[in-house]
């Protein structure tokens, strides 16, 4: 890849990485979303610039999809969905915020100690932006999951799975796991219908149990009516 998308995949890599990291930190529903489309422009961005360096006219549409879905459509929805459900604010998490960050500084210096223990010295520093960047890959991808496992809420454990599929289309892309247009926007459009399921799920669940916090349906038993 040319330096300039080296460089860009750089400043992306860590955007994407502190978006994370500031979603351990939302409470506010609109907040986590709001911080998911910001990560989602980022994804948008990287293909532009991938278009642009490789010649990939194709990448472009995706980028345009890409755009459509993650940054206008699925925020509509769910922005549709807190209104009809009247939320303010996401759920709690299970670890406190000083414990989740402590997490969060767990999981980023074990990626990087790992992936230098593992990879040949030799190969960081050079033009490959998939090893040059594997340890902030691995520590985005680790925060996103830890995301979704702290989190309490039905949403935000969705949003929380959104941003970890970002960032493993963003790693692959990165790699160069390009399939043809068909099919990423075949894979694309499946967010849509996940999101769709999903949403209906959420609001069937609370009006059968007037709240989405899976902490407060543990004890939930079957009645017969």
């Amino acid at each position: 890849m040319m330096y300039l998308l080296l460089t860009m995949t750089g400043i992306l890599d860590v955007g994407m990485f502190l978006l994370t990291v500031s979603m351990h930190a939302a409470r506010k529903t609109a907040t986590l979303l709001g911080l998911y489309i910001l990560q989602s422009l980022l994804v948008t961005l990287f293909f532009v610039a991938s278009a642009y360096e490789q010649e990939v006219s194709y990448l472009y549409v995706v980028a345009g999809i890409t755009f459509l879905i993650k940054v206008v459509l699925i925020p509509v929805l769910y922005t549709r969905l807190l209104r009809r459900l009247q939320m303010s604010f996401a759920s709690d998490t299970y670890l406190t915020t000083p414990w989740t960050f402590v997490g969060i500084f767990g999981i980023a210096v074990l990626s990087f100690a790992a992936l230098h223990a593992t990879l040949p010295a030799m190969h960081f520093g050079t033009l490959s932006p998939v090893v040059e960047y594997a340890p902030l890959h691995l520590a985005g991808i680790l925060s996103a999951l830890f995301l979704v496992v702290n989190r309490k809420a039905a949403f935000s454990q969705i949003i929380a799975l959104l941003a970890l599929e970002n960032w493993i289309v963003f790693v692959a892309s990165l790699a160069g796991f390009h399939q043809p247009l068909a099919v990423e926007v075949a894979v694309t459009l499946e967010i849509v219908v996940l999101t769709i399921i999903a949403s209906t799920f959420i609001l069937t669940v609370f009006e059968r149990f007037g709240t989405i916090d899976i902490s407060k349906m543990t004890h939930l038993t079957e009645v017969d009516e």
